[in-house]
């Protein structure tokens, strides 16, 4: 009776049949019900591979807007006169704030060899441009990683490295000016292809002040 229909919905009830009933009724409306919870999941499904595409998506354009803002900063300050060693310090304090990157190293060649010109530290600390500061950076230039860059004077990501370690060459014309070192990212993220075009793009505008 419709005491009982109405005790039966408010205590969570889905629907009913009535007696007696048939077998392919009973069958039909479960089938229906069994059907609806699983659109009903697969919606849920939808709904959360959606917003996890769209949070992918808004850290992306995030760190585009980031990585724009930095090359605006650093093409403004090429239009006015700066000794390179601000120039270069320059340089990192972008690529740790863009990349979020551990440490950040710039060597510049000389005579051959690889010389530290300019770092920036752990969490974006301040950038050391003095020599007797950088004297312990600086590398062994026939490291396999190092001289693969040389040599083929192409990016080089090492993850089996501790920090994961990625080298991108300064070029002017194919002329070897530089290496851009980083070492690690915060929150253990890995350097990926994009984070190597992104620092072959900060390359390119340290070139242009060397």
């Amino acid at each position: 009776d419709l005491e009982g229909i109405v005790e039966g919905f408010g205590a969570g009830g889905e629907d009913y049949v009535t007696k007696p009933f048939k077998k392919e009724e009973v069958l039909a409306r479960i089938r229906t019900h069994l059907e609806r919870a699983l659109f009903a999941r697969q919606l849920a499904d939808l709904n959360a591979h959606l917003e996890q595409k769209v949070e992918e998506r808004t850290r992306e354009l995030q760190f585009k807007v980031a990585e724009l803002e930095g090359k605006d900063r650093i093409a403004q300050h090429l239009l006015t006169v700066h000794s390179l060693d601000e120039t270069l310090g320059l340089v990192l304090e972008v690529v740790s704030d863009v990349l979020l990157v551990d440490r950040a190293v710039l060597h510049l060649e000389d005579g051959g060899r690889l010389q530290p010109a300019a770092a920036i530290g752990p969490n974006g600390s301040e950038p050391v441009v003095e020599p007797e500061q950088l004297r312990g950076l600086a590398v062994d230039d026939t490291h396999s990683a190092f001289a693969d860059v040389k040599a083929r004077k192409v990016p080089v990501r090492s993850e089996d490295a501790q920090p994961p370690l990625a080298l991108v060459p300064i070029l002017r014309d194919q002329e070897l000016l530089g290496v851009l070192q980083i070492d690690g990212r915060r929150g253990d993220l890995p350097i990926t292809d994009d984070d190597l075009r992104t620092l072959g793009s900060f390359a390119l505008q340290a070139a242009v002040a060397i």
